[in-house]
């Protein structure tokens, strides 16, 4: 009899523990219909400033994983000009340590959380073409 009294009143917490969380309001977002809205310092991958870049490689060498390639052709006035900056999503940590030691802030972290590719190809992308950020 000691047992079934136990065993009905550890019931009666679940089911009270049920109760609390059903009358709470629902946390959970309907993703396609509803975003969410990163933090401010949310570190998503990696973007670029293509005006500002001044070719330095600082972001290359801070790279843990060496995931970024800055490749630049020197022009007459003997100033690097950057033709190419490869950046493989795949192996990015999101760090933020690249973003870090750039003198001109040309590399910065955006809040893009929806990185999900069909082809593993996709996720090696040149920022001089791709990103189109407006100062």
């Amino acid at each position: 009899m000691k047992e079934f009294f136990e065993y009905t009143a550890s019931l009666i917490k679940g089911l009270g523990v049920t109760l609390k969380y059903l009358c709470r309001p629902a946390v959970t977002l309907q993703y396609p219909k509803q975003r969410w809205t990163p933090p401010e310092r949310y570190r998503g991958r990696v973007a670029l400033r293509p005006k500002k870049c001044i070719s330095c490689q600082m972001c290359a060498r801070a790279c843990p994983n060496n995931c970024l390639e800055v490749k630049f052709n020197v022009g007459d006035d003997k100033k690097r000009k950057l033709t190419e900056f490869v950046y493989h999503i795949d192996t990015c940590l999101f760090c933020g340590l690249c973003a870090e030691p750039c003198p001109t802030s040309a590399i910065f972290m955006n809040h893009d959380y929806e990185l999900a590719v069909c082809d593993r190809k996709d996720l090696i992308v040149d920022l001089v073409k791709v990103d189109s950020y407006v100062e």
